[in-house]
């Protein structure tokens, strides 16, 4: 814990509002910005984006806290009332913040090992009380949470009408709110995204940056695979094409299906790809009706909002993105560079 600072004491001052005071987004970042990111890891990719967050600390945390306000709004209930996962967490920064800010109960979620670890390390240096859990949804089983977050996640997720099923088993009233900066809507967004998945698919990743492991590209990673059961190069080139975007038990699915009667599956629409053995997609392009169609499958609507730029700055740039965010409310998603999508349950308010 930090000289001076009283953190968990603090949150309670915000515990009884039902809309989220905007200090506090100053408050948590100036507590933030003293942890040294060495100390909460020592993983490259977790270092990277943990100062990615803290270098650009007051957009994200302004996101996060639309995101908490929209969780508190559709729960209807204050902060000390609401118990939430933070799923897909990373670093646990949103989730942190929403302890910092009074939430009663925070889960940190990640299926990842050095970013589970990384969480509850930060979570301790900044001494803050969360539960932290290595684990996908399936595996994930807390008391009946009443709402679920995640940043740049959903875009990621292999089969997505399944997490809802699954989320639904959790608690079947449970509110979900998510940002991604798969925008459909955006045709500039696109176009870089379809730019992402092609170098995944043809090229690969060497894993420098924020770029994410490295990895051979997903079509040679498929035709490795699937020549352990197939001989005849036009056979494999045509499966190769065909499971783009499928994780190795369903390419195996179709390669069963190929060799009863010719049957080839269809490959994933637009130019979407997946990593072929742990199923993350990269940047998944989801039309508005896919999405409320995943949610579905959980009993859940969905409503779709545009986020906005960073203009926390100096610079002709931030000036082009404050112009661009007075834009939004005239153009919405079509200008917008990412999206919130919210969840709840189907007879709640829309």
């Amino acid at each position: 814990m930090f000289a001076g600072e009283c953190i968990f004491a603090r949150t309670c001052l915000y515990s009884s509002f039902m809309n989220l005071p905007h200090h506090t987004i100053d408050s948590f970042l100036k507590v933030l910005q003293q942890v040294d990111a060495k100390r909460v890891s020592d993983h490259p990719y977790c270092i990277e984006y943990f100062n990615q967050i803290r270098k650009n600390g007051k957009y994200f945390l302004t996101i996060y806290h639309r995101v908490l306000d929209t969780v508190i709004k559709r729960c209807n209930r204050p902060t000390d009332q609401i118990r939430l996962i933070d799923y897909g967490c990373g670093n646990g920064v949103l989730g942190l913040y929403a302890r910092f800010c009074g939430f009663q109960q925070v889960w940190l979620a990640d299926h990842d090992a050095e970013f589970a670890a990384a969480a509850k390390r930060l979570s301790e240096l900044l001494d803050l009380s969360v539960e932290v859990k290595r684990a996908n949804i399936e595996q994930l089983h807390p008391e009946r949470a009443d709402a679920l977050v995640a940043t740049d996640v959903i875009e990621h997720m292999y089969r997505l009408p399944d997490f809802f099923q699954s989320l639904q088993k959790i608690n079947p009233e449970m509110v979900t709110v998510f940002t991604t900066a798969s925008n459909p809507e955006n045709p500039w967004v696109v176009k870089k995204i379809k730019s992402l998945q092609w170098k995944d698919e043809h090229e690969g990743n060497t894993g420098r940056g924020l770029s994410g492991d490295a990895h051979p590209p997903y079509r040679s990673m498929r035709a490795a695979f699937i020549k352990q059961y197939i001989n005849h190069p036009e056979d494999i080139e045509a499966l190769v094409y065909a499971t783009r975007g499928l994780i190795h038990e369903d390419i195996l699915k179709a390669i069963h299906d190929f060799l009863q009667d010719k049957t080839l599956s269809t490959p994933a629409p637009e130019s979407n790809t997946c990593h072929p053995e742990t199923g993350s997609w990269t940047e998944r392009i989801y039309t508005p009706h896919e999405l409320q169609a995943a949610f579905a499958a959980g009993g859940f609507n969905c409503n779709i909002v545009p986020g906005f730029y960073n203009e926390f700055g100096n610079g002709a740039k931030s000036v082009l993105k404050k112009c661009l965010n007075r834009l939004i409310p005239i153009f919405g998603k079509k200008i917008a560079p990412w999206i919130m999508i919210t969840g709840f349950k189907h007879d709640s308010k829309s």
